[in-house]
């Protein structure tokens, strides 16, 4: 049995409750990062393989005794990412690379972008502080691997503006398209104001966008907010304002406990990618700048508006022809309902086959076993284990607690402080 090592911070089936995430960065400081390694679970956990999370372990200085044993007992380390080339990445990457250098099983990077502003395009000087250590990440992959799938255009142009072969990257897009395979089947658009709707939103995004983000909130009566950050899990979880350098000059954006995203009882913080799909199969329309927070509905068969607002939004959203509209264009719609109306859903569906099909070829230049072979008859273990799995219910607002829950919620919270 092949035992393959996934880059996350947990695998689909743990539990972990909100105080796990918030004190252990279980989530990587984002829920939407369990989205796409749940993408890659599924795609490799088969009979005659063991598949397990790295805890985010290989973004720190392992220790020879930890490297030695990986040689020994792992077959294959997964490494899916983000938008991992970023200002603050460089010493991840150092580390990465180093621990990288010193293994001997095959190392594959599974999607991974860049973060550019919009009106930046091509020119990526303001990523310059880490290109060397860009440049050490990925000649230790390319050394253990056939290539890398990057998730756009731009970050293969990123790429190989770094002096890396052309041949040696391929765009993939974002694995968590491909969750349930090549087809994408979105019900029927049914909107009327009295629908059941996702929001999301990001601290990171314009103000016009956070200003549209509140018409949507006041026509759709019967919204769920989903936030991804951990600080938006500790304002729902324990009250704690979401108050740093990127919020205090979004008055907009739902940041304080009082706000009616909040008090109301209209958020969820999903505890897991799959309880996340789940309920998201019960909406009618998601809305918002968060990428993931408008993918999950997608593979989910919920009709999905994203807001890109920036480069790795852009190249993501392209690749896969998503249902979008660029950030500086919400503006122009007074009606909610003509914006909807002018969106093209279908491209997402005509696409994510042959998407797909090069996603699948990726996998097998680099040796990655999977469901998805020409045998049809392999089980896929992922699937096993979710029709018995017991996902934690989502986080509601602190308001709505009783003094019991609140109670618990405190001492769960401060006694793993404590710890800490």
């Amino acid at each position: 049995m092949k035992k393959i090592i996934i880059r996350s911070g947990m695998s689909p089936f743990e539990k972990k409750t909100a105080v796990d995430m918030l004190v252990k960065n279980v989530m990587g400081g984002n829920i939407g990062n369990l989205v796409y390694s749940n993408s890659i679970f599924r795609a490799t956990m088969r009979p005659d393989t063991e598949v397990v999370s790295d805890h985010y372990q290989l973004e720190h200085k392992l220790s020879d005794a930890a490297i030695d044993e990986i040689n020994e007992t792992a077959d294959m380390y997964i490494i899916p990412l983000a938008d991992a080339f970023r200002k603050n990445y460089g010493n991840i990457f150092n580390n990465m690379a180093e621990n990288i250098n010193r293994l001997k099983i095959p190392v594959i990077v599974v999607g991974v972008g860049v973060r550019n502003k919009l009106e930046s395009g091509s020119d990526f000087s303001s990523l310059d502080s880490i290109k060397d250590s860009a440049k050490k990440f990925v000649s230790a992959v390319l050394d253990h691997s056939a290539m890398i799938g990057t998730r756009g255009e731009s970050t293969l142009k990123y790429l190989t503006g770094l002096g890396f072969p052309k041949d040696s990257i391929t765009p993939i897009g974002c694995p968590s398209l491909y969750t349930f395979g090549p087809d994408i089947k979105l019900k029927k658009l049914n909107v009327d104001f009295d629908s059941p709707v996702m929001i999301n939103n990001s601290q990171d995004t314009t103000n016009n966008v956070h200003n549209f983000m509140r018409k949507v909130q006041a026509n759709f009566k019967n919204y769920i907010y989903v936030p991804q950050r951990d600080k938006e899990l500790r304002t729902l979880f324990a009250g704690v304002a979401f108050n740093d350098a990127s919020t205090a000059k979004k008055k907009l954006y739902p940041k304080d406990i009082d706000d009616p995203f909040f008090n109301e009882d209209h958020a969820r913080f999903f505890l897991s990618a799959p309880s996340w799909i789940e309920f998201s199969k019960t909406m009618e329309l998601s809305i918002g700048p968060r990428f993931h927070g408008g993918v999950v509905p997608i593979i989910a068969g919920t009709p999905s508006i994203i807001i890109a607002k920036d480069v790795r939004m852009m190249e993501l959203v392209k690749f896969h022809h998503l249902p979008y509209i660029d950030r500086d264009e919400v503006g122009k719609f007074t009606d909610i309902m003509e914006l909807i109306s002018s969106i093209d859903f279908s491209g997402v569906q005509k696409h994510n086959p042959a998407n797909f099909a090069h996603y699948i070829d990726f996998l097998d230049k680099n040796g990655i076993p999977h469901i998805f072979g020409k045998d049809e008859n392999i089980e896929s273990v992922y699937d096993k284990n979710y029709a018995s799995a017991d996902f934690l219910d989502p986080i509601h607002p602190i308001t709505t607690c009783s003094p019991s829950e609140l109670g618990k919620r405190m001492t769960e919270y401060f006694k793993q402080l404590g710890k800490l």
